[in-house]
């Protein structure tokens, strides 16, 4: 595969589509229900389509689609990681789980007034979402990601 891997994951995988977001690929997330569209989009921005509609590869003309077979988010996540034989993620916790833009660095004193009181005391780092203005910064919940990360990514078998 050429270039940046980027993927199109339709209405049925929202969750999964967030956490290839946290993982650090490009990866929009379509919320609606019309299968031509969807085939447009992702042929229109050369993505591979996810979805869980074993219907769509019939009529997707040659574009890559990966039918996700299972309910569970993390089993969806081993899934496309097996798939397409992708790395722990260099990039993990780069592009905004809500929108999909990649984060920009926000200055402390940028983000004095757009954080909680005791985030800005805690932390010096942040980043900002181009986008929608979401604001980041590594709390425990990025920490709770790295350990749910490094279980993705283990081995069967293998202890995270």
């Amino acid at each position: 595969m050429k270039g940046e891997i980027k993927f199109l994951a339709d209405a049925m995988l929202g969750k999964l589509a967030k956490w290839l977001r946290i993982l650090g690929y490009d990866t929009l997330y379509y919320r609606g229900t019309e299968a031509l569209r969807l085939l447009d989009i992702a042929k229109k921005d050369d993505r591979i389509l996810l979805t869980r509609n074993t219907r769509i590869p019939a009529t997707a003309g040659g574009l890559e689609v990966v039918v996700i077979a299972d309910d569970h988010w993390a089993s969806q996540v081993r899934q496309v990681v097996k798939h397409f034989h992708l790395p722990k993620p260099r990039l993990a916790f780069t592009r905004c789980v809500n929108c999909n833009a990649v984060l920009q660095p926000l200055s402390r004193a940028q983000a004095q007034d757009r954080v909680p009181e005791h985030v800005f005391h805690v932390h010096n780092v942040f980043s900002v979402c181009p986008e929608c203005q979401r604001v980041y910064w590594q709390g425990s919940h990025q920490q709770r990601m790295q350990a749910t990360i490094h279980s993705l990514f283990c081995e069967e078998g293998e202890r995270p």
